[in-house]
């Protein structure tokens, strides 16, 4: 203790300063550092789970619209009517098929992908 004494109080002081930027600077460190592990994982947040609810959303859209046309081929009074129902459910099929290509490459779990491949089989 009179190690501490003998110290000049400028030094002391000095000293002490260094040690609370040392201290700062470490958190700040830390800090930056979790900030960039957040950051990548938001991204990959946004990438693998936002962005493919809506491309569900679409799909699930254009499915009501295939069951819509689907009806209106049921309902049909002539060919000429049926054929364009027919060709307008193609369309939204291969529509379909295309985003759920598309769809299949943000799957991460195992629960999603069999699920998927229910559907890919339906």
């Amino acid at each position: 203790m009179n190690a501490l004494n003998d110290i000049r109080l400028s030094v002391k002081l000095i000293a002490g300063f260094i040690l609370v930027a040392v201290i700062a600077a470490i958190v700040g460190i830390v800090g930056i550092v979790n900030l960039r592990t957040l950051e990548q994982a938001d991204t990959r947040l946004y990438e693998r789970m936002t962005i493919p609810i809506s491309q569900l959303a679409d799909m699930a859209t254009k499915f009501q619209r295939v069951r819509v046309n689907l009806r209106d081929v049921i309902l049909a009074e002539d060919n000429q009517e049926r054929q364009e129902n027919i060709e307008t459910i193609k369309t939204l099929t291969a529509e379909i098929d295309e985003m759920a290509t598309e769809f299949e490459k943000t799957i991460i779990s195992e629960e999603m992908r069999t699920e998927f491949n229910t559907f890919r089989a339906t």
